[in-house]
């Protein structure tokens, strides 16, 4: 008899805690719309000091060429040649780097989510740190003159000889 009492008072307790706590409702997440498409803006993104020449001439200047390895996608054949071109002081062919800059232009004129894609690894990480190091902001989107968040996207080519 005074097994069943305590098993009574054990269930009561170990149910009455698990069933006695509240169920945590979510809130559904509201992010802020990214708008991607300039027909959905009024005003698309600008760069305020020369528009998207003057962000371009800003990324080149940023641009630590130290951090690129301009071979990386070549051959260890193809490295050893150009490692032979260089030694004996001959002219190396240039080459052509080419990367995808992805960015969101907040409304507060501040980039974020800088993404580079392209096939160089190291070309692309020095892209986006380039990108991140621009002090100068932009001018934001604005649909009927609220400014939102603007996806803008950039194909970058570097020549380096």
């Amino acid at each position: 008899m005074r097994f069943f009492r305590l098993l009574f008072l054990a269930l009561v307790l170990f149910f009455g805690t698990a069933y006695g706590q509240k169920r945590a409702i979510s809130k559904p997440v509201r992010e802020e719309v990214i708008y991607k498409n300039i027909d959905f803006v009024d005003k698309e993104a600008v760069f305020s000091k020369g528009g998207e020449t003057g962000f371009r001439e800003l990324l080149a200047s940023n641009t630590d060429l130290d951090k690129i390895d301009k071979y990386e996608r070549f051959s260890e054949e193809k490295k050893k040649e150009i490692q032979e071109l260089i030694s004996e002081k001959k002219p190396v062919p240039p080459v052509l780097l080419s990367t995808r800059l992805t960015f969101v232009v907040e409304p507060n004129g501040t980039l974020s989510n800088v993404l580079a894609k392209g096939e160089n690894q190291s070309f692309n990480k020095e892209m986006e740190r380039a990108a991140l190091s621009i002090n100068v902001k932009w001018i934001p989107a604005e649909i009927k003159g609220k400014k939102v968040r603007f996806l803008y996207n950039m194909s970058i080519k570097m020549r380096i000889e």
